[in-house]
């Protein structure tokens, strides 16, 4: 070893995960930031149809779509504090930029299965994934991850008549429904036989509708496809001096972004699996 003080050297950069959210959607990204006030739409995927006699065309009627989304944004922001010995030619900005990019799937991912910042916020049409207003198709009772894994396309299929639509599981879940072969990939995404995306959140909880979990009740939900929307990425202060607190010697980097994220409202279903929830460790 020799003598003299250690040599400070860049950190290996944060990367973001294989696979998650992020990864199975095409996220938007819109620079014109109006609407980061928030969103409304009227879906294509939600309406009537069906088969009808040639002389019963001209008399065909649809009921008026009750269904609208309609979204308030959210910001996901991670930080990035050191001490100001020796790293003064950090790119700390960077550094910043790099751990949101490597984090951010899993914030959207956990609002979107509990909907906690919506509650807090009372944005009660925000949408989540574990919500009393779903259906339960297994009424209560857990069932095997084959037939759970059944029961979510099959309900994908009878409400969207054949259109996609997604299945969101906890990365325990899904490993056991690719050691079952029931999923295979397809690129950056994991998909089913049916072809079905299927995101293994990690933000994802596993949680109930009433937002409970347990031995034998871990949940795994079908919606439609999910769309995301990512605005630029701000970092701040904007230069060292700002960042630096001279009390503790500390510096101090933020960076944040506007996201919505939402499906058209048109289905939503739960699965209860008979799946033992294993212990994620930590103090």
């Amino acid at each position: 070893m020799g003598a003299g003080p250690k040599t400070v050297v860049p950190s290996p950069p944060a990367q973001p995960p294989n696979y998650g959210l992020l990864k199975s959607v095409e996220p938007i990204s819109d620079p014109n930031l109006r609407w980061a006030n928030g969103i409304l739409y009227s879906p294509e995927t939600c309406g009537d149809g069906g088969a009808a006699a040639p002389c019963d065309v001209g008399t065909l009627t649809i009921d008026e779509r009750s269904t609208s989304v309609d979204v308030e944004p959210f910001w996901v922001w991670h930080g990035d504090v050191c001490s100001a010995f020796g790293f003064g030619e950090q790119d700390f900005k960077g550094r910043a930029r790099r751990a949101l990019e490597a984090v951010q799937s899993y914030q959207i991912e956990r609002e979107l299965w509990t909907g906690e910042l919506a509650d807090a916020q009372g944005w009660t049409t925000n949408p989540r994934l574990a919500d009393l207003s779903g259906d339960d198709l297994t009424e209560g009772s857990s069932v095997g991850l084959t037939h759970g894994m059944a029961c979510l396309e099959q309900y994908l299929a009878s409400v969207y008549w054949g259109r996609p639509g997604m299945i969101h599981a906890t990365p325990q879940v899904v490993t056991h429904w690719m050691g079952l072969d029931l999923i295979r990939h397809e690129g950056d995404k994991l998909v089913t036989a049916m072809g079905t995306v299927v995101v293994p959140g990690a933000g994802y909880q596993g949680t109930n509708p009433s937002g409970t979990i347990g031995d034998n009740n871990i949940w795994a939900y079908a919606t439609g496809m999910v769309s995301v929307r990512l605005g630029e990425i701000a970092v701040w202060p904007d230069d060292f001096d700002q960042a630096l607190d001279r009390e503790d010697n500390t510096i101090r980097f933020f960076a944040a972004r506007p996201t919505t994220v939402e499906w058209d409202g048109c289905a939503l279903a739960g699965v209860q699996l008979a799946v033992t929830q294993c212990s994620t460790g930590g103090s």
